[in-house]
């Protein structure tokens, strides 16, 4: 899954689970205040998560542009030829 391979931390989708699991833990007790509170969490997680994913996945976008680009192959021509 891009989304998650692009984050930093631990790999893996275990801090998206404990986030859902919060909000889901809510609903058998009818507790509104923890609800409330586990979704604000949630969604904070989110929000930062796509905050994340967006800069990594610019990064990557320049990273490609730059070894996709003719001036890479003109910079290394001489590793290239030897492939």
């Amino acid at each position: 899954m891009l989304s998650h391979s692009c984050l930093d931390g631990p790999p893996g989708l275990s801090a998206t689970i404990d986030y859902h699991l919060a909000v889901s833990e809510t609903v058998p007790s009818r507790n509104v205040e923890a609800a409330i509170k586990a979704t604000d969490a949630r969604m904070c997680f989110v929000g930062h998560s796509f905050v994340v994913m967006k800069r990594e996945i610019k990064l990557l976008r320049l990273v490609a542009l730059y070894y996709l680009s003719p001036q890479f192959e003109l910079d290394h021509a001489d590793r290239l030829s030897r492939c």
